[in-house]
């Protein structure tokens, strides 16, 4: 689970937050917003394992200022604009231990 100070766009939040395993894969499960859009929460299926886990956020996810990982700021640069980026991923790591439930 994950809980913001303010809220963040639906959308974004169910396409740009995913959880992967330990090779990089992506884990099937139900993602949940609530809470006004300030909580994200993943339940895996099946449920969790132990094992090594990262949360992995695409830098593009922004508040409603247009603030996001990649740019605090939203700043007007006169720089050469990539027609086709890839995304950009931050990658957060956790650990599930033996007899997680949840």
């Amino acid at each position: 689970m994950i809980e913001f100070p303010r809220p963040l766009d639906r959308a974004l939040l169910m396409r740009m937050i995913t959880v992967a395993g330990s090779d990089n894969k992506e884990i099937a499960g139900d993602i949940t917003v609530s809470q006004e859009e300030r909580r994200w929460e993943f339940r895996p299926e099946p449920t969790w394992a132990s094992g090594n886990f990262h949360l992995v956020i695409d830098t593009a996810l922004e508040d409603s200022a247009g603030n996001n990982l990649a740019r605090p700021f939203e700043v007007d640069v006169f720089e050469q604009v990539d027609k086709s980026p890839a995304p950009e991923l931050v990658r957060i790591p956790f650990v599930v231990s033996a007899g997680a439930k949840k």
